[in-house]
Formats: structure tokens, sequence, C-alpha cells
């Protein structure tokens, strides 16, 4: 005879192998699995780990990364391994495990078995989560459950210790802190209004000032640093990034990658309801209310600052599972009542969880088929790759690089490199390639057929002090590829001597005061030794690639 307990042990150890055997095969399949963006802190990761410090460039003290505990991390790692790509990746599955694990403990006092089964399985074939692997996000979600949990638990100093944490892991993690600082005001004016030992004249005294100290020191070593190390407390691509108050792209955009994720299941819209349900329970439980409140600002704070990269959506979808889980688990309860009640027609009991158990099937079945579509990394990676590890060997050890995209080349390159999109450069004004090609006069530019290096590419002047040496393709890569390595034909200084019928190249320092008009034309005039005139040219300025502010 089994009892009861024993059962309920076996059918936790199923589920759990379960999710453990699902994580295992999709972080197998996503194991060579990449993104451009990954590279940027694997960079900066080397460089700590070699003595560099916290740059991209050596001897360059700019904020390129936006994860900073994350950087550290894998610093620590790269003394073990060099691999940082398949470590990285190795952690995102570890750390997938542990946000689950969080999760389905958040919601034990609240949800069923069912439930909470239900709640691994999604996490463990969202394909949101797999495509974001390697990247800071899966540790950002365990420490984002963590957090949750450690508040639930009512360990609230341990829970404003994990938001300090999460907001060295990404700067957006003061939403949770902010999650838990209202919620404990909340609180607390509630107990001063109800506490008549607490004078009204001083109701400060019973203010959470404890939890606010707790947050302020545990980030101030990482913001007191920054604002040493690296003049402000803010990466650069923060500046690079936001278009704030621009628009409401960070929703619409969302719409965009639920269809490119779960299109193939319209069933998940199913979800949305359950998302509502979830959200009235969550507010009505005490000790969930910071995951429907942080949800809320989570949403605000990236629809007003208009950043739509897919990995930012990822802690916001693991919220919206927890409470699509804790939604559906009531909504399954309501229904099996009435069908005992016989209120409605239902059948029995066995119907409802039946077909809740179905509908969690179909739907983890479709997103583990759509999540192992994504595993391969994108084709462009490869040719990344490829022109990275040409220009390292290549390329003279005092060079310096111009890219679009800076993660992947810059790495393999290893040289002092700069990037269009300015990511690393806060001197970058306009976020041009042309602009970025004729200010700077790198030594070198790698060009893709991205629609902006294509406009940079056909302009007579590059073509003048730039010569195509090397081009690499990667295969099923029709957007960037072939992507051309040219070297700089000639030095940015004009020569010493010149010869009837060669074209002088000129370098012109432009300065304006604010407010002052962009010259229509630059003009140039060479004059011989005795002061005259013997030729005059004319360019409009810099053939028109400054913007008119």
């Amino acid at each position: 005879m089994i009892h009861l307990h024993e059962l309920h042990t076996r059918r936790s150890g199923l589920i759990a192998a379960a999710v453990l055997g699902l994580v295992a095969l999709l972080t197998a399949a996503f194991w060579d699995y990449t993104q451009d963006d990954v590279f940027i802190t694997f960079a900066y990761s080397r460089n700590i780990a070699q003595g560099e410090g916290f740059v991209f460039n050596p001897g360059e003290h700019v904020q390129g990364s936006t994860t900073p505990l994350w950087a550290l991390l894998l610093a620590g790692v790269y003394w073990i391994t060099p691999d940082l790509l398949h470590a990285g990746n190795l952690l995102s599955g570890l750390f997938l495990l542990v946000t689950a694990g969080f999760a389905v403990d958040l919601l034990r006092r609240d949800t069923s078995f069912f439930a909470r089964a239900a709640l691994a399985i999604t996490l463990a074939v969202s394909p949101l989560i797999y495509v974001s692997y390697g990247m800071e996000t899966l540790f950002y979600c365990a420490i984002l459950t963590g957090g949750l949990w450690l508040w639930h638990r009512d360990r609230r100093p341990a829970a404003m210790i994990a938001a300090a944490a999460l907001t060295w892991t990404r700067a957006d993690g003061v939403v949770l802190a902010g999650a838990f600082g209202l919620i404990a005001l909340w609180d607390s004016a509630r107990a001063i209004r109800q506490d008549q030992a607490v004078p009204l004249r001083r109701p400060w005294r019973g203010l959470p000032w404890r939890l606010g100290l707790t947050y302020i020191a545990g980030i101030a070593p990482w913001f007191l640093f920054a604002w040493a190390y690296f003049g402000t407390p803010l990466p650069q691509t923060f500046s690079a990034k936001e278009e704030f108050l621009q628009g409401t792209r960070f929703v619409r955009v969302g719409a965009d990658w639920w269809d490119s994720f779960y299109g193939n299941n319209p069933l998940t819209l199913l979800a949305v309801p359950l998302i509502v349900l979830g959200a009235w329970r969550a507010l009505i439980s005490p000790g969930l209310r910071p995951l429907v409140l942080w949800a809320g600002l989570y949403t605000t704070g990236y629809t007003a600052l208009n950043v739509t990269a897919f990995w930012y959506y990822t802690p916001l979808l693991v919220a919206l599972i927890l409470l699509a889980a804790l939604g559906g688990d009531w909504l399954a309860r309501r229904l099996v009542h009435a069908a005992i009640d016989r209120r409605i027609v239902f059948g029995d009991r066995r119907v409802v969880v039946g077909g809740a158990v179905g509908l969690v099937l179909i739907c983890a079945g479709l997103a583990f088929v759509r999540a192992w579509d994504n595993h391969k990394p994108p084709p462009r990676m490869v040719a990344y790759e490829t022109a990275g590890r040409w220009i390292d060997a290549h390329a003279g050890p005092d060079d310096s690089l111009l890219v679009k995209d800076l993660g992947i080349v810059g790495y393999y390159a290893d040289r002092y490199t700069l990037d269009s999109f300015g990511l690393i450069v806060p001197d970058m004004h306009y976020t041009h390639d042309t602009y970025a090609a004729a200010k700077y006069k790198t030594d070198w530019v790698l060009t893709t057929q991205y629609w902006a290096m294509k406009q940079l590419v056909e302009q007579d002047w590059f073509h003048y002090h730039y010569a195509p040496l090397a081009q690499f393709s990667a295969p099923g890569d029709h957007e960037f590829s072939p992507m051309t390595a040219y070297r700089r034909r000639l030095d940015t200084a004009p020569p010493g001597q010149i010869v009837s019928g060669f074209d002088l190249p000129l370098t012109c320092i432009v300065s304006l005061e604010k407010g002052e008009p962009v010259p229509a034309k630059t003009r140039a005039r060479l004059l011989d030794v005795d002061g005259v005139i013997r030729v005059e040219a004319a360019h409009p300025f810099l053939w028109g690639q400054y913007p008119d502010s």
C-alpha cells in the first residue's frame, strides 16, 4: 500500500527528472548558440582575468558592459577555462534550473502540485529563455526569483540583498528594490495608522529604513567604483540604446517576439486571462504582491525607455508564467468544485484535470519544437568569428578596427576596436557608419551588407582611403554576408611631397559654437612658396554625412 506522502514524493521526483532532462537536452542543443552582444561581456571578463582591468580596450575606461556581476563571474570562469562561450551556456542551463526551483517553491503554499508541475515544465521548454543563453539573463532570472522567494518567506533584509545583487547584474534590478520598497512603505504606513504608540508627528520612525539602507549598502560598492573608474555610474550602452519616451515599441515589439517564439501555438493566448487572474490572486496574497508590482514597473520602465531587445523580455516572461500558473490553478479549482456541486455540466474532476494536463502538454510540446528550431546560432556569427580571427592574424599589434557589431569580431580580433553604434565610444555623437569611419580613421574597417554599411562602401572617399583585402561569408547568411575587411591605404597626415595629378587627402578640423549652422561646403586652397593660389577645391561638408543638428 502506497501512502499519500510517498505518492507525492514519487510524483515530485518524476517531474523534477522530466524538467532536468528537458533542460539538459535543450542545453545540449544550444551548446554552440550565441549572440553578438554576449562577446562584449566576454571581452571585459577576459581583460579582467588577464589583469587589464574592467575594460574592452586596454587603457580605456569605458563602461560598455551592462552586467558587471556577470562579467566578474565569467572572469573567475576564465581562470578555469578560456572557453567562455560554452561555459556561459552551461551556466545558463544551471541557472535555469535554479530559477525553476525558486519559482516552484514560491507558489508551493498557494497552488496545487499540478500547477507547479505545469510551471516547471513550461519554464523548461520556453524558447525565449533558450535564445538568451550565454548572456546574464538566466543569472538575472535566478536572482529575481530568489529575491521574490526570500520576500515570500518574510526574509526581507535578505530579499533586499538579492535586489542589490540583481542591480549589480543589470541596472534595471533597481525595479525589484523599488517593488520591495513600495510594499514595505505601504505595510509600514498601515501599521503606523493602526499603532497609537507611534506619534503622528514623527511617522518616519516606523518607516522601513533598515531595508533601504541594506539595499544602498549592497549597491554602493559597484556604483562608487563605476563613478571613480568610468566617470559615470551608468553604462555607455544605456545612452546608445535607450530612446526615452519616444513610443511604445516595447509593447508592440513584444507582440512580434511572441509571434516569433510562440506563434506556432495560438493556445498560448489562453494564458492572458490566466495572468490577469493570477495577478488578482497575488495581490490578495501579501507574500506574492512584489511579483505583480515588479512585472508592472518593469513593463512600464522598458516601455518608457523604448528598448526592445528580446533578452529584456525573458525575466518578464518568467513572471508572467508564474502568474499564469497561479491563475490557472485557481480557475481549475473553481471548475472542479463546480463539477462536483453539479452547478454546471463539466463532468467529473478527471475531465477538468485531464483537460488541463492535456493543454499544458500540447503547449509544452509545441514550445519545445519552436525552441529546437532556434537552437542554431544566427549564420552571421560564423562569419563574424572568421573575420575576427583573420584580422587578428593579419593586423599589426597597434592597429585599430571599426565595426558595426562589436562583440564577436572585437573579441577575436583582439585589437583596439571602435563600434559605429557607440556602445564603447562615448564621443560617438552621431551613430552612423560613415561618420565613425571619417571621424576615427581606423586602420581597419569591417563592413557587412547591412544597409547603413552599404552606404559607407558606396562612397568614393571611402574607396580612396581604404582598400578591400578579404571577404568572409557564412552559409545561409543572406543579410550580412559577404563581410569585407578594408585596410587604410593612406596615412591621415598629408604627404610631404606631392606630384602633379596626385589627389591630396586633407584632414580638416571644424569647430562650431552651440547653435551655429553646419557649413554647406569645405574649401581648400593649395599655395605655392610665394603664396600664389595654384588650385582650389570645394566639397559638400563631409559629403553631407553629418546631421544638420
